[in-house]
């Protein structure tokens, strides 16, 4: 699982899933990671996630966490 990956490396990734408590992102590998909406760079508590990224598009993450056992990513 973790063995392309490492806490603190920067991957690309591809936004798959957009919800009001954050993204659910395609890592390389096969690998799900999710992305909070407090770790989102957005520029007030009201700004809507929809309006800063949509399906499909490439983003660059930091890799937070990563839980081998539940097979879990944090970015």
């Amino acid at each position: 699982f973790s063995s392309s990956l490492q806490v603190g490396s920067i991957v690309p990734g591809i936004v798959q899933n957009i919800f009001d408590y954050g993204l659910f992102i395609d890592l390389p590998n096969m690998i799900v990671a999710f992305a909070p909406q407090k770790h989102l760079n957005l520029t007030g508590a009201l700004e809507n996630i929809e309006k800063k990224y949509r399906i499909g598009q490439t983003v660059f993450v930091r890799v937070l966490q990563l839980d081998e056992t539940k097979q879990r990513c944090i970015v």
